[in-house]
């Protein structure tokens, strides 16, 4: 009888490893999408994530492009988790009429969503951008739009998670938040874009990357970005159409104005 050979240790450890990662929980961060539905649509068909995965979306979702209603759907179809950024901050002051105008593609999009299609009314509108979290956190790492405390990065705060303010008093500092974030937790956010459009990945004093913006100006043209926290692996699908160009183009001609 043939003696069987006994697996070799390194295939052991080769199978467990495949196991593991089959059954890991994984999150994948998505940059600011500014209403480009069919990019954000062809970003999660990539990454393909598995039933029990998170997709995060950072916030500025919905203005600056013509698919905000689709936007809407793949966040409703898909379950997706949205985090509230500037752009929903100012939109939902204005729906509540706490603050007297917003730029032209605002009324754009809220017509769209609410007199054209209909598909969300004003007043439920106003309860999702309500419930919006500004800060949330996802296997030992803190995800907002704009930034974090850098005083006390795991406390909720207007200033610094929708804005990007270092502290919620210091509104001029000379320097970034990330360029004085000291905690070695990673940070994961969007909201400005990096000089070069690809992530930016800053480093604390004892070298530990500890941040990283994915803002990569898909509504410009550019790439839509996710970041999976477990994995530190990049994805990324190209645009290639300058929305925002093409909406400011319609509004010239077709100026939209939203009643409240």
């Amino acid at each position: 009888m043939k003696k069987l050979d006994k697996p070799k240790k390194n295939d052991i450890v080769k199978e467990l490893m495949q196991n593991i990662e089959q059954i890991i929980k994984r999150h994948y961060v998505i940059g600011d999408v500014h209403a480009s539905g069919k990019e954000l649509f062809a970003l999660i068909e990539k990454i393909g994530p598995k039933a029990d995965d998170e997709i995060i979306l950072v916030g500025d979702v919905f203005d600056r492009g013509f698919h905000g209603k689709m936007v809407w759907n793949l966040i409703q179809k898909n379950n997706l988790t949205v985090l509230r950024g500037n752009h929903e901050q100012k939109m939902l002051a204005f729906l509540k009429g706490e603050r007297d105008s917003v730029p032209t593609h605002y009324h754009w999009v809220l017509n769209d969503l609410i007199n054209t299609s209909r598909i969300v009314t004003k007043d439920d509108l106003i309860s999702y951008l309500e419930s919006l979290p500004i800060l949330i956190e996802r296997n030992n790492a803190l995800i907002a739009h704009a930034g974090v405390n850098i005083l006390n990065p795991t406390e909720p705060n207007i200033s610094c998670n929708v804005y990007g303010n270092p502290t919620p008093f210091d509104r001029r500092p000379g320097q970034k938040w990330w360029e004085q974030y000291e905690m070695d937790q990673m940070v994961v956010y969007g909201h400005l874009i990096p000089k070069d459009l690809k992530p930016m990945f800053a480093k604390n004093s004892r070298g530990i990357v500890n941040s990283v913006c994915i803002d990569t100006a898909v509504c410009h043209g550019h790439q839509i970005t996710a970041f999976c926290i477990e994995t530190k692996e990049i994805i990324q699908y190209q645009s290639g159409i300058d929305h925002f160009s093409l909406l400011k183009q319609e509004m010239r001609k077709n100026p939209p104005l939203f009643k409240l």
